[in-house]
């Protein structure tokens, strides 16, 4: 049969599923639609029974699949939802919230691990995303990982230095480190935890609580309650700084100071907490003044005339037992009378430094440095307050003021150093990299053996981007302490940076040599196998995929991603037999693992095509059906099989794979299934239910088919011929008429025939025919012809011949037949027939042995049919050689009988189907007889050639 281009664009075009079509081209699925809305309305139930509803229909709909997987995570089922949001992800990487999906699923399913791999995933895609950051940081918190907490929560914090929300989580994970450090017995790493934390959230009450118990349980009250003042300033009315405050004033022994203090607070203390307090306050000050005290003593003392000795006492026992609002009014009474007093003023600035009076403390400090400039102690002083006015300047991003404090700090030489490192960073603050490299350069030649600082180079380096720099900076450190992990550590985190960006920015030529070069530094890590990976497929450098795959699966034998990645590349390298073996053995490994499976069942499908491609149909049908193993509703696999089985006359087998199919999708969009369906109908001659499935495909394309389904319903053929001869040397032409009738049937076909011929000179001759064909099977039929006819045509003939297909398109045939012709003369003749189907042209061949009276005469025949296009039309050429009974040559012009023998032949035809219900034909040939020569009335007759030409037209329908 001749295919259209049309019809190939057809076929291909109809394979591609339909779904992928209508998201290209934005189209919505209703059934996506409603189960959306029903999510939206929290009927997730309702959600998941659309969605499988419209998988039904559209089973590759990664929007339905999502939407499930969605609905199913709502709904607690956890494993279903994994299964479909998987499916998602595998089959569309760049699936954003698929992977957010997966994360929850994951993470309610307590499969942590698996939920920080897909954490990790949409890091690598959206890496500055705060909140997959801290989900990051709350599933480790599930796992106990506090060192991965802490390396993620600082990460998350240089990414976002001023958020709130990070600052806070940050003090919290931080002041939880700092509880498990003193609980090991190191306060003193705890309390610089949480002098730090301070540093950056002063308003932090927790930490003050964490600071204050820290202290009390270390027997430094003084310094305990210094906390409780500070919480306090921030928290005036914390009940619970209160309790603190007034509980370290009790271990103290300051019951007056305590009991002052909470009457103070009558008004913002609940009435019974009140009340409770001061009965037992009193009552334990009691007992503590029963012997009196000095202090007392000398208040007195002082009040009564003003004693020297005793201000000295009590300004130095207020300050010591922290009763500073008292020591203050000593000190304001003592500048009264010696206003420039320095032990005063040093005093003064003291306890406002102790209250956290900032300001106060500050000014203290200023009027003592202009007053004593030379003096050691209030130059450190100075130059605490102008440090911490820069950094209060710089986290209000006042820069520049912060700039012009450090730049003074520059004179006073115990803090140069830390002047120029926070110059540094100010400039780093400012996005002013010009600034910052000129400082830092100035930092290394000034000291050129401290290599923190080359390091703070090559971390600005890659901030800006510039990494070829940092890298070599970098570079300089791993050679020159080659034993120094963090050097190493630092340039393969370097380089995985810049592999990101090169690979972000499609350089993938730039990415390979960085990877190479970060592998000989560490061969271990796996997100650089993972670049150079991406980066070689990327490139179609399959081979060097390979070496990297091969690499990665050695140093991490049980990750299944890198060995996917592996197979991946023995995909693209067209070596899928290695790809399947190795996907087998993983699949044997991990059973339940979905992406094992789909990646399994397309390397199968990869090596069925091409063993189909080679004709090995065996092998490709053993394929696909243990791709049918792995995915039962795998359709692509079915139309694969379909076909196969349509190719190779599997007419059953064609049938049982449709059925399974339309089970998965009764109703499906594309009508592939049930138009199949019809075309093996067509192949085993049910023309009605072939009509009937082919027809549901609804393509104008199929209309001239579907006409010739309907033609081949009929069963009956009325037909017309007429061939008309001319001879060439005798001056006569002649022609014959016929008329014949067909009913076909399913196993057999009769037919009669009435062929008409006249002569002037002799009148009329009439031949009746009657055929029969009868197919036993789809591969054997045989055929029966008798005759009868008078004048020109024989008194009777009747023959019979056998047709067998075989294998590969070929038939052969065996036919025998007996012939009288009008002179009393007997024909036996045997035939021998074979035919071959290649693409659209029929080849036949055949060998006719003619026996009369001891003579022997025979006729080769060959033919070749070409088919025009699927409307049955042909074109068809022909030529014999031969020879024949010489005295029947005058009749030789008769169609249908045996005289056909001829010396030779050639001869061409054209046939034409219109709508397939009706046929017109013709046909011409030139026949050649070669006359020996003869005597007659002793005279001599010269051997001679005669032609003939024939023309015949034929014209039938069927109804």
């Amino acid at each position: 049969m001749k295919i259209s281009l049309r019809t190939c664009l057809f076929f291909l075009l109809f394979g591609v599923n339909v779904n992928v079509f209508s998201q290209f081209l934005g189209i919505e699925n209703p059934y996506f639609k409603a189960a959306k809305q029903a999510g939206v309305e929290g009927d997730f139930r309702k959600s998941a029974d659309l969605c499988l509803q419209g998988l039904k229909k559209s089973p590759s709909d990664n929007d339905l699949r999502q939407q499930l997987g969605k609905s199913y995570m709502q709904l607690k089922e956890l494993d279903s939802a994994r299964f479909f949001l998987s499916k998602v992800v595998n089959e569309d990487e760049d699936n954003i919230p698929a992977r957010q999906y997966l994360v929850n699923v994951e993470y309610q399913s307590k499969r942590y691990s698996s939920a920080i791999c897909y954490v990790n995933e949409l890091l690598e895609k959206k890496p500055y995303t705060k909140e997959l950051w801290l989900k990051k940081i709350s599933i480790y918190k599930e796992i106990g990982n506090y060192g991965e907490i802490k390396r993620s929560i600082k990460r998350l914090r240089d990414i976002f230095p001023n958020d709130t929300v990070v600052e806070k989580q940050y003090n919290f994970i931080m002041s939880q480190e700092g509880f498990k450090v003193a609980k090991t017995g190191n306060a003193d790493e705890a309390k610089k935890i949480y002098l730090n934390i301070l540093e950056e959230s002063p308003d932090d009450k927790n930490i003050y609580i964490s600071l204050i118990n820290l202290e009390t349980n270390q027997g430094s009250l003084n310094s305990a309650l210094e906390y409780a003042e500070r919480g306090l300033k921030y928290y005036p009315n914390d009940l619970e700084l209160i309790k603190k405050k007034i509980g370290i004033l009790e271990a103290l022994k300051r019951y007056d100071v305590a009991i002052s203090y909470l009457k103070s607070k009558n008004n913002d203390v609940p009435k019974d907490f009140f009340n409770k307090i001061e009965r037992y306050l009193v009552s334990e000050a009691a007992r503590f003044y029963e012997n009196t005290d000095p202090y007392i003593l000398h208040q007195k003392s002082y009040a009564l005339d003003r004693n020297r000795n005793s201000y000295h006492y009590l300004l130095n026992k207020s300050i010591e037992r922290g009763y500073y609002n008292e020591s203050l009014k000593l000190i304001e009474q003592g500048l009264l009378r010696y206003p420039n007093d320095k032990d005063l003023l040093v005093k003064q600035m003291f306890i406002y430094k102790k209250q956290n009076n900032i300001s106060k403390y500050y000014e203290s400090v200023y009027t003592l440095y202009e007053r004593y400039p030379e003096d050691y102690d209030i130059r450190q002083e100075y130059a605490s307050v102008l440090l911490s006015e820069a950094k209060e300047y710089t986290s209000q991003k006042q820069y520049q003021a912060a700039l012009d404090n450090y730049f003074i700090l520059l004179k006073f030489s115990e803090f140069s150093e830390i002047a120029n490192n926070n110059i540094f960073v100010v400039y780093t603050l400012q996005n002013n990299t010009t600034g910052a490299l000129s400082q830092i350069d100035a930092m290394i030649e000034s000291e050129p053996e401290k290599k923190i600082n080359l390091v703070k180079k090559a971390e600005l380096l890659k901030d800006i981007k510039d990494f070829d720099a940092a890298l070599s900076i970098v570079n300089s450190l791993i050679l020159e302490f080659p034993e120094e992990k963090k050097y190493k550590t630092q340039y393969v985190y370097y380089s995985d940076l810049y592999m990101k960006d090169l690979i972000t920015d499609e350089l993938y030529y730039k990415a390979l040599p960085v990877a190479d070069k970060s592998l000989e530094v560490d061969r271990t890590n796996k997100l650089t196998y993972n670049y150079a990976i991406n980066a070689s497929s990327a490139m179609k450098k399959y081979d060097k995929m390979l070496v990297y795959t091969d690499s990665a699966v050695y140093h991490y034998p049980d990750d299944i991603d890198l060995k996917l990645k592996r197979i991946a590349a023995y995909s693209n390298l067209k070596n899928h037999q290695k790809a399947t073996e190795l996907l087998e053995e993983l699949e044997n490994k991990y059973p339940q693992d979905i992406r094992v499976k789909g990646v399994l069942v397309e390397e199968r499908y990869k090596l069925a095509t091409n063993a189909e491609k080679n004709e090995d149909y065996d092998t490709a049908n053993t394929l696909y059906n243990s791709i049918l193993l792995l995915d039962s509703l795998n359709i692509p696999t079915y139309q694969r099989l379909v076909n196969l089985s349509i190719n190779q006359k599997d007419y059953t087998n064609a049938m049982v794979y449709v059925d399974r199919a339309l089970e998965i999708d009764p109703n499906p969009e594309q009508k592939f299934f049930l138009y199949k369906k019809g075309v093996v109908y067509e192949m085993t001659e049910d023309f009605e239910k072939a009509y009937e499935y082919q027809k549901m495909k609804e393509d104008v394309d199929l209309n001239d088919h579907l006409d010739y389904l309907l033609s081949k319903k009929m069963k009956n053929i009325l037909g017309i011929n007429y061939l008309k001869v001319y001879s060439g040397q005798e001056s006569f032409t002649s022609a014959v008429a016929g008329i014949y009738y067909q009913r076909i049937l399913k196993k057999n076909t009769y037919g009669l025939r009435l062929n008409y011929a006249s002569k002037e000179s002799d009148g009329v001759g009439l031949q009746l025919q009657g055929e029969w064909s009868h197919k036993f099977s789809s591969t054997f039929y045989t055929q029966l012809d008798a005759y009868i006819g008078n004048l020109y045509f024989p008194k009777f003939k009747i023959s019979g011949t056998a047709y067998k297909y075989l294998k590969n398109d070929w038939e052969v045939g065996l036919g025998v037949g007996l012939t009288k012709v009008p002179t009393g003369k007997e024909f036996f003749n045997v035939q021998g027939i074979l035919s071959k189907d290649i693409g659209d042209f029929w080849l036949n061949a055949r060998l006719n042995v003619l026996f009369s009276e001891g003579a022997v005469y025979n006729n080769w025949f060959g033919q070749a049919r070409y088919n025009i296009n699927g409307n049955g039309d042909y074109f068809v050429a022909m030529a014999s050689t031969g020879n024949a009974p010489q005295e029947d040559r005058a009749t030789n012009f008769q169609i249908n009988t045996f005289l056909t023998y001829t010396n030779s032949m050639v001869g061409a035809g054209y046939r034409w189907n219109h709508k397939h219900k009706y046929t017109y034909g013709i046909q011409g040939n030139w026949y050649n007889f070669y006359i020996p020569g003869t005597t007659n009335n002793g005279l001599p007759v010269p051997s001679s050639r005669v032609d003939q030409y024939h023309l015949l037209f034929v014209i039938q329908t069927k109804f």
